[in-house]
């Protein structure tokens, strides 16, 4: 079976800006990190003991279900996700945001222009609302829409000024606005990359003080093209199935996006989210079937060496991660009911602490938290966390 295999990328001068990955394809089994397995929530330590993951919004509907595609708090009491709502009575889904202006005390049902969508916030009064292809931006809070333009294919947008913003998505090449969001621009570099078009897809995107900024993806045959029947539907033959290399894309900027660099190498499994710090950064990769491990983290500390695996275990999912400001670490977890952790398939809501990156620790999460995948957002000492099939919990002391 194949384990793993990751990439070395350098961001230059600026330290702890892009993740570095090295590493080969093993036939050994490798150790989980940490080597045992995470604490009781009655042992967590501060500034997460006491509390708890306490469920503030349901959509526990028997006529339909609720899709979350995004959470943001981009300020201290303003909260939004966006969703879909699939199998109502009319047959339509239906686009839907969950919003909370009292710091998640109280949460009401509002009219989103476009679904499934991919939120990013500035600050509760610059908010952007991305749909493939299609831009919305909000000046107060979500109540008014205005529609601005997207390139084709582009899902999603980071922004360091209100008017400065990157949009990627689907395809080799990503775009620049100067101006919020009204006229994009090619961004030069991504267009010189060697990568077969329709197979590049980038998926994170991160800036840190708005300088430094990485930008990753993948170029990847698409699964099932050769006839692979999907993971739920044929277990014991996705557990034997032998991964496949992509080719992995990395695009780094010191100068705020006025420049790039890219890097380009073959490797294993997905960079799914990028967390960046001027000290360290952490990044998620995901591996699917056929790896020891779904999911793995790494911690890139450049002043006290460099790369190391921050996190992995065999029964455990991660499907988001926080840096706190103390130097410790959050990581939304999932654990399956079944026998595929890689698969994206339902399982038990785990949110894990650590103080140091060594140590790792439950926190308190109620029992009915369950689904496939979730989200964390956090503004001050309020931390949020959103799972796909329509819940939204409030960490509370």
């Amino acid at each position: 079976m194949i384990s793993r295999r990751h990439f070395f990328l350098s961001a230059g001068a600026v330290p702890a800006l892009a993740p570095a990955f090295q590493g080969a394809l093993q036939s050994v089994d490798i150790p989980e990190i940490p080597a045992d397995a995470p604490r009781p929530a009655a042992e967590v330590p501060a500034p997460f003991a006491g509390a708890q993951w306490k469920i503030k919004y349901f959509h526990d509907r028997a006529d339909s279900g609720l899709v979350l595609t995004d959470l943001v708090a981009p300020s201290p009491g303003f909260v939004l996700a966006a969703g879909v709502v699939e199998g109502n009575r009319r047959g339509k889904p239906k686009d839907l945001g969950i919003v909370s202006r009292d710091g998640g005390a109280t949460w009401n049902e509002i009219k989103l222009p476009r679904g499934p969508a991919t939120l990013f916030a500035l600050d509760a009064g610059h908010l952007w609302l991305a749909a493939t292809g299609r831009l919305y931006f909000s000046s107060d809070q979500g109540g008014k829409w205005t529609r601005l333009k997207l390139p084709k294919r582009m899902g999603r947008v980071v922004f360091t000024t209100p008017r400065d913003g990157w949009a990627y998505g689907a395809g080799k090449v990503f775009y620049r606005t100067a101006d919020g969001g009204r006229r994009w621009t090619p961004v030069p570099e991504s267009q010189e990359l060697k990568l077969t078009d329709e197979f590049t897809v980038y998926r994170t995107m991160e800036f840190h003080e708005g300088r430094g900024g990485v930008l990753a993806g993948n170029s990847r045959r698409p699964q099932g093209a050769d006839g692979e029947l999907p993971a739920w539907i044929a277990p014991e033959r996705a557990m034997a199935r032998r991964p496949r290399p992509a080719t992995t894309a990395m695009f780094t900027t010191l100068d705020g996006g006025a420049s790039w660099k890219s890097a380009v190498t073959a490797a294993f499994g997905d960079v799914v989210r990028l967390r960046l710090g001027a000290r360290r950064s952490i990044a998620l990769f995901e591996y699917g079937e056929g790896f020891l491990f779904p999911t793995e983290v790494f911690l890139d500390r450049p002043a006290s060496g460099g790369i190391s695996p921050l996190f992995r275990r065999k029964a455990l999912r991660v499907t988001d991660m926080e840096m706190t400001g103390d130097g410790g670490y959050l990581l939304s977890v999932i654990e399956p009911f079944g026998r595929l952790p890689g698969a994206g398939l339902p399982g038990r809501l785990r949110i894990l602490f650590s103080p140091d990156g060594k140590q790792w620790f439950h926190t308190p999460v109620d029992y009915r938290a369950q689904g496939p995948h979730a989200l964390l957002a956090s503004a001050g000492d309020q931390r949020f966390a959103a799972l796909t099939n329509g819940m939204i919990l409030r960490l509370e002391r």
